[in-house]
């Protein structure tokens, strides 16, 4: 593409036309500004240490694992989030990527095509929602850094109390998602 905007139009007998002018550029939209300027880092998936295709089997210890955390975030909730929203939402797998919660999408992505999901249906549903609650966990978390010294109302308390029972409804999605595997053969 950055070739084509260098060099002059060549019609079919090969005599040239004209150069692309900028409204050409410009015509091709945002493909032209990733073609130019290459893609950003953030855009590719390739740019996260954990961003590789999971198998079943990974991906439900990925499940187990996320599990685990999400119950220990919550058993300790009081002194994860007195740290700050930030150290809650590094728990969640929004802030770094050591959190087995990192890239979970991914790893329920990778069971619900495995076919081992007897009910693809509720498998679907469940990963939404147990997806919402994580994401309206992490909005809680993150707005509760910012709430002191905004003009918004509300506490950090009340954030955090709101994220807690995000993960409650978490919990109890990824448990149901958990339920809906076959049984483990290790």
């Amino acid at each position: 593409l950055a070739a084509a905007l260098r060099a002059p139009s060549v019609d079919a007998s090969h005599t040239p036309t004209r150069r692309a002018t900028r409204r050409d550029a410009l015509a091709l939209g945002p493909a032209a500004l990733f073609a130019l300027a290459g893609v950003p880092r953030w855009c590719s998936s390739s740019s996260s240490p954990r961003a590789v295709a999971l198998d079943a089997s990974a991906a439900r210890r990925q499940l187990e694992a996320s599990r685990r955390t999400l119950d220990r975030v919550l058993e300790g909730f009081d002194g994860v989030v007195a740290k700050g929203g930030d150290e809650l939402r590094r728990e969640l797998g929004f802030v770094g990527t050591q959190s087995p919660l990192f890239s979970i999408d991914k790893a329920l992505a990778a069971l619900g095509a495995a076919d081992d999901v007897d009910d693809v249906v509720e498998f679907a549903e469940r990963q939404e929602d147990l997806l919402l609650a994580l994401r309206a966990a992490d909005a809680d978390a993150y707005s509760a850094n910012f709430v002191t010294y905004s003009s918004a109302k509300g506490t950090p308390e009340g954030y955090f109390k709101s994220a807690n029972k995000e993960l409650v409804r978490a919990l109890a999605d990824l448990d149901a998602l958990l339920a809906l595997l076959p049984t483990s053969s290790s």
